[in-house]
Formats: C-alpha cells, structure tokens, sequence
C-alpha cells in the first residue's frame, strides 16, 4: 500500500483517466491543477482501459493519491448500438478500478450519471431515490456504480451529472451553435427536463467535496433547472445569430431514441457538505458562451450581447 504524499506535506498527486481528451477529463486536470495539486493525465492512447494489466502498470507508474476516473461511455445513440463497449467503460472498467485503488490505499473519484433514473420523477432526484434506468447509457452506469459498491472500497467518491456542457470537447451547446450557423428555425424540445452542468464548475465543486472528505454517491450540476429549449434560448441570446427556437414536444422532436424527459438532479447534500450553494446554469453558461474557445470558433456571432 502507497503511502498518502499529502502526510508528508506535499500537495496530491492526482491521476486523471479520460484527461487528455474528454469534456470533464480535461476540465477535472485544468481544475485540481489550479487548485495546487500535482496532476498527471492518461487517455486511452497511453492506457487500455479493458485490460488490467494496463491499468495496474499505469497506478504503479504513477502511484497517486487520487485517481479520477472521466473515463466513459456518455453517447447516448452509441451505447444503444454496441451495448458491450457501453458496459466495458461505464460498469468494467469502474469496478477493475475501484478493486485496484482499495488494494492500494488510493482514494477514488468515479463520475456516473442522471441517466440511472428513468425520468418518470417530477421531482428533482437525490442519492437515495432508487435507480431505474431504461436505456443501455443509464443502465451501464448503474452497474459501474455497483461494481464500485462490490469491491468495497471505502474511499470512493461517486459524483451524479447531466447536462455538462464546457471547453475543449464537442458538447451539447457546442452543437446547437454549430446548427444555428445554418438554420433560421431550430426546433428543440421543450419537454426535456435537466439540470445543465458546466464541466469546470463541476469539477472544482467536486474538488470541494474531496477537501471536505466526502464519500458515497453525491448529486452536482449548477443550480436550477431547464428544458433543452430554454438552454438553447438561453445560450444563441449571447450570439448575433438571427434563429428562431421552435419549442416542440420530444416525441417530434427527433426519429431516434430520447433520453428520459425528466433528470433534475437534487444538490443538496453537496450544499450542506460544502457550505456553498453552485451558481445559477445560465451565469455559467454566459461564462462558457464568452470564453475565447466559443468566440475562436464562432468568431463574432458570439459575445455580441
């Protein structure tokens, strides 16, 4: 077993898996790095996330304090066409991880998702509502949670999101622009319910949780709730782009499967463990919307307002 680096007095060394190129990987490193700790960062170019071989090699390499797993599954449409590459990342993968970070002394931050319930609540869901999920995405994250539970890791942090949107990586706002580039009229369903999630907030309130020792399962998103034509209002009211949203049911709204029309998460026990209520969606999202990414991509259609 490691011995813990911060005992000495030095920061945390903390390993990122999906760092490199993921959404939240990439904000997880960019984030705990601000925040002083010592991080190293791992994409499936320099580890194998099926093999436990790989991953042994890469926690001997680095022997880190904390190891985040951003590391997933989260397509929706492609977890339904190859179920088993959605439960390789999202259920195998967690569980060779948490057995191998207990056997270490390694504490564990696992990120999962809304998708685990069915979408049939009208109230936002807490930790203790049951799972139930009805897609292959949910259903797959579930297990991971699971295996997780069944290595009986005591040091692990299993951090809920829907939503996330943010740098670096193709993201849900990230493709509305891209259509409001092309089309006057966007029809976006106003009866998809969520709790929209910037990945940097999301990785520094996760940071908040580890510094106060929190462990289990644990909801975050920014605060309040949207329906995914409110996000898209919401977000092309900082561009010049002159395009309609049309508000449509999700039953019109596209010929494929939907995700559960309901995912509000409830964050209260983060507010309670953390003293620190997140910031409203739409502040964040102004954030990301002003950020120099979206503005190089966009160039002056954004940041007009």
């Amino acid at each position: 077993m490691k011995q813990d680096s911060t005992a000495a007095g030095e920061s945390p060394l903390v390993l990122v898996l999906g760092g490199k190129h993921g959404l939240l990987g990439q904000a997880a490193a960019r984030v705990f790095g601000d925040c002083g700790c010592r991080v190293a960062v791992q994409g499936r170019e320099d580890t194998d996330p099926a093999s436990r071989q790989s991953l042994q090699a890469m926690l001997k390499r680095w022997q880190p304090d904390w190891l985040v797993n951003a590391m997933g599954c989260n397509d929706y449409l492609a977890a339904e066409r190859d179920p088993d590459a959605a439960y390789a990342l999202n259920a195998s993968l967690p569980g060779f991880l948490a057995d191998m970070a207990r056997r270490s002394g390694i504490h564990l931050v696992h990120f999962s998702s809304a998708l685990v319930f069915n979408g049939e609540k009208r109230a936002p869901y807490t930790p203790r509502d049951r799972p139930n999920p009805d897609c292959v995405l949910g259903a797959s994250k579930l297990a991971g949670e699971r295996a997780i539970a069944e290595s009986a890791i005591e040091d692990a942090l299993i951090v809920r999101a829907s939503w996330i949107f943010g740098p670096w990586k193709t993201n849900c706002v990230h493709t509305l622009l891209d259509r409001a580039r092309t089309e006057k009229v966007l029809p976006v369903a106003h009866d998809v319910i969520g709790s929209p999630t910037y990945s940097l907030d999301l990785a520094y309130h996760t940071y908040q949780l580890l510094g106060q020792g929190a462990r289990g399962i644990y909801h975050l998103s920014n605060s309040g709730r949207a329906s995914w034509c409110e996000l898209a209002a919401e977000a092309l009211a900082a561009t010049e782009y002159n395009v309609k949203v049309e508000p449509i049911s999700s039953d019109q709204a596209l010929k494929r499967a939907m995700r559960p029309r309901y995912h509000v998460l409830d964050i209260s026990d983060f507010t309670r463990m953390v003293g620190q209520k997140p910031r409203p969606w739409p502040q964040a999202l102004r954030d990301y919307m002003f950020s120099y990414e979206v503005r190089h991509l966009w160039g002056d259609a954004v940041g007009a307002t």
